[in-house]
């Protein structure tokens, strides 16, 4: 239901119905830090239908819960919205250096900054 490439171009992730997000990578011209293949990386809260990926992955949909992913999958934080208030989150992208997300939700957008000092 769901697809994005990594900032280097050499992978990518995709979401599915059975709230399941995989991870693809492609062999690039450098080598690449992860293995070529593809795996599992992360059972999600809901079915993820908006994801992006940047200095984390992160990862949203109907239940208006926010979780970053590391590129292994495992859990680095989550934020949990009201669905009362935020009805759905339809859009996450990330801006060029990864740092700052804008999760778009019926009628808002949360920006959700990453701090280098903290790694949070």
């Amino acid at each position: 239901v769901s697809i994005c490439a990594s900032p280097d171009g050499n992978a990518i992730i995709t979401g599915h119905s059975d709230f399941s997000i995989f991870r693809f990578v492609f062999e690039g011209e450098d080598g690449g830090s992860l293995p070529v293949g593809s795996s599992r990386i992360a059972q999600h809260t809901c079915i993820p239908m908006s994801m992006s990926w940047g200095e984390h992955i992160a990862v949203s949909g109907p239940d208006c819960i926010v979780t970053f992913y590391d590129r292994a999958g495992h859990t680095m934080q989550t934020f949990d919205y009201d669905v009362k208030d935020d009805r759905e989150h339809t859009v996450v992208a990330v801006n060029p250096s990864g740092q700052t997300v804008a999760v778009a939700a019926r009628d808002k957008i949360r920006l959700l900054n990453f701090s280098l000092k903290s790694r949070k």
